[in-house]
């Protein structure tokens, strides 16, 4: 087509143009042919796919997809145009402007907790902005609320269900969102590209996308459906089987004419019973259990999987938040607590059984867990954390401050990854009998990332690493 077009274009300015003229307008019309002739081959490289899959999307969308797919994957000094810093980002702007929906409904949930406990949030209030045909508002990825140091988003302080004020820090996250420029957003640890068509047509946007569309008013409060399902216990909705359900249908019932919805905690938000006859739920399940991660993610974790040893086992033992040594040099008051000694110990045997291991990777969630390792394996293995590796390497450490997210958010990431992707990976509960808690979300995120081990490994496999640095959108070499 574009051929054919170019032709044309050449044909008409050669016969309309006097002879003293002809060659100034066929030289014209000779780079336009050429810029028609090689500008498909720009969206068709780096991935391979071909600029008019899928067809049911509008062309505007496959063209954007495919220039900033091109811009974020450029080396530096690959091609002769180089912008700067603004006129990289006033391109992207341009290429990115989509067609307004102003019909569009959106729904937002109150983010709390671990990390490990925000994704399997997100995950539930998925299914309910799906059910509800409402985009789903991805919230900032909060640091935990255990967290002591210092925050690199000061204004996305972490929250926990017993400082639960829902509509008034659903308000201000989104006042932040709009009125700060730095934002600790899920697109800069995961890629969200594929997941309407892998899910069927649920769809997500940042927060601070969401903040800044010109065409709602998000700041407005007063137009917000708030309160919608009364039954709860700090904003945590009380467990029930049918409370999926329930809370889909009281969006449905008092804010049919609202734009935007609010919903407190949905982690507590069971699987229904009747799950499988629910649309799309599978689906859904499917494609958060097996999240992709964004490139600079990939492109880190790639960098420090190629410095572990091959056949490294990983490890991971759950510790009760805020536990510390004591005493703090060797902890072996700490370390002999009945619910350490035993899961320590087993772990280790464990670990013996498997054949020609010499390294570990452990979970570096606590300073407990490395210090136990090392007191009941008697120095038997060799034994790193993620943390350990990261910070003896300026230029990792460089890449995870790169990432749009709390460096102790990202090393958590990686920490369930890394430990998931080993050959072989083991882990205990260390919590006292008496308890509550009896299982452990941040395991279950590893044991998701070893269930899907191979596709990690071929998503590592086909990055890049031609350059030494992380590529982002705002430091791209870009050319047309």
């Amino acid at each position: 087509m574009f051929k054919l077009i170019m032709a044309d274009v050449t044909h008409i300015c050669s016969n309309s143009m006097t002879l003293g003229r002809r060659k100034i307008w066929v030289s014209t019309c000779f780079c336009f042919a050429v810029i028609g002739y090689f500008l498909p081959n720009i969206f068709y490289s780096f991935d391979g796919k071909n600029l008019y899959q899928p067809l049911d999307a509008p062309i505007y969308q496959r063209l954007t997809l495919k220039v900033n797919n091109t811009l974020d994957r450029l080396p530096r000094n690959s091609l002769p145009l180089k912008l700067t810093e603004k006129q990289h980002d006033r391109l992207q702007v341009r290429v990115t402007t989509e067609e307004k929906n102003e019909d569009e409904k959106f729904l937002l949930y109150w983010p709390h907790g671990g990390f490990s406990n925000q994704i399997i949030s997100l995950q539930r209030a998925a299914h309910i902005a799906y059910a509800s045909n409402r985009t789903l508002v991805l919230p900032p990825v909060l640091p935990h609320h255990t967290f002591k140091g210092k925050l690199k988003y000061p204004s996305y302080g972490a929250t926990s269900p017993k400082q639960c004020e829902k509509e008034k820090q659903l308000h201000q996250l989104t006042k932040a969102a709009k009125e700060v420029d730095d934002f600790p957003s899920y697109d800069a640890l995961f890629n969200f590209d594929s997941i309407s068509k892998k899910t069927r047509g649920l769809k997500v946007i940042d927060m601070q996308k969401f903040s800044r569309l010109d065409y709602i008013n998000a700041t407005d409060f007063s137009t917000w459906c708030v309160d919608i399902y009364k039954e709860r216990s700090y904003c945590l909705y009380g467990s029930k089987e049918n409370l999926h359900t329930k809370i889909v249908q009281s969006i449905e019932a008092k804010c049919s004419e609202k734009q935007i919805a609010a919903i407190g905690s949905t982690f507590v938000v069971p699987t229904p019973a009747n799950a499988k006859e629910v649309r799309n739920w599978n689906e859904i399940e499917s494609y958060f259990n097996q999240m992709e991660l964004s490139r600079d993610m990939l492109i880190l974790l790639q960098t420090i999987y190629k410095k572990l040893p091959q056949n490294y086992t990983g490890a991971h033992v759950r510790i009760t938040d805020n536990r510390s040594c004591n005493p703090k040099k060797t902890c072996e008051v700490t370390c002999t607590r009945d619910e350490h000694r035993i899961a320590f110990t087993e772990l280790i045997k464990d670990i013996d059984a498997i054949p020609n291991t010499s390294h570990v990777l452990l979970g570096s969630g606590n300073e407990v867990s490395l210090k136990c390792f090392k007191y009941y394996s008697k120095e038997k293995y060799v034994v790193t954390t993620t943390q350990d590796i990261v910070e003896n390497d300026p230029e990792l450490l460089q890449m995870v401050d790169n990432i749009g997210s709390e460096k102790e958010t990202v090393f958590l990431l990686l920490d369930q990854i890394l430990i998931g992707i080993a050959d072989n990976v083991r882990m205990k509960f260390a919590y006292p009998f008496d308890h509550p808690l009896k299982g452990s979300t941040y395991q279950s995120r590893i044991q998701q990332w070893h269930n899907g081990r191979k596709r990690i490994l071929d998503a590592m496999d086909q990055i890049s690493l031609s350059y030494d640095k992380l590529v982002t959108k705002k430091d791209a070499v870009a050319t047309f």
